[in-house]
């Protein structure tokens, strides 16, 4: 028997997540994002169904099925400030899920950039209707 001390297995230091920040997009940003969104290059949470969402959105963005909002570091006052969930669907994994496109990364736009995105994709969409050819 040694004479030292027993020494205490130290616990293991928490994981510190850094807290989750809203990247609000620019100008330019967004008509980037509305480009590509009337052009089929994003897949959101807003191509689903409110039923669909409900129970595939953790199987199509699967950030969210492994660790959840909260898991991602959003708080309650984050969620409520969540306009869309999205992903560029040249990054879509290889299988789907229900039909749906199945990602490994998530980008999670502001509900402020949201409506702006929304309002000029409809008209966007009206635009494109009118292309004389």
């Amino acid at each position: 028997m040694s004479d030292a001390p027993e020494q205490k297995e130290a616990a293991p230091a928490e994981c510190e997540r850094p807290r989750f920040q809203f990247h609000r997009l620019s100008d330019e940003e967004l008509r980037a994002f509305v480009d590509d969104f009337v052009s089929g290059r994003l897949f959101t949470l807003h191509h689903m169904s409110p039923e669909d969402a409900k129970r595939d959105l953790g199987l199509v963005f699967m950030p969210l099925g492994l660790a959840g909002l909260g898991g991602c570091g959003l708080s309650d006052e984050d969620v409520q400030n969540i306009g869309t969930i999205y992903e560029r669907l040249e990054v879509a994994g290889p299988r789907s899920i229900n039909g749906w496109p199945c990602f490994f990364s998530m980008r999670i736009m502001h509900k402020g950039d949201w409506a702006r995105a929304a309002a000029a994709i409809a008209r966007e969409r009206e635009r494109r209707k009118e292309i004389e050819l």
